[in-house]
């Protein structure tokens, strides 16, 4: 948030991401249609599933964001 800049671009980049992540996580919870897990097996891998793409989302905006304004030093 140093800049609008900045801030515009994170927003498009990570949105853009989001909708990525967003396919591959149906096609990954399509998988449940075929095996069955018990109740709590299939909540704590979900679970995982959802907090690694929001970490993996954060890590690449940043890293988005630091290459594309590399030479900037409030980022």
């Amino acid at each position: 948030m140093s800049s609008q800049e900045k801030w515009d671009f994170a927003q498009k980049y990570s949105a853009e991401e989001m909708i990525r992540q967003a396919v591959i996580l149906i096609a990954i919870s399509s998988i449940s249609l075929f095996v069955n897990f018990d109740e709590l097996t299939s909540t704590m891998v979900a679970l995982a599933i959802v907090i690694g793409t929001v970490i993996l989302l954060l890590y690449k905006t940043e890293k988005k964001l630091k290459q594309k304004f590399k030479n900037d030093e409030t980022i």
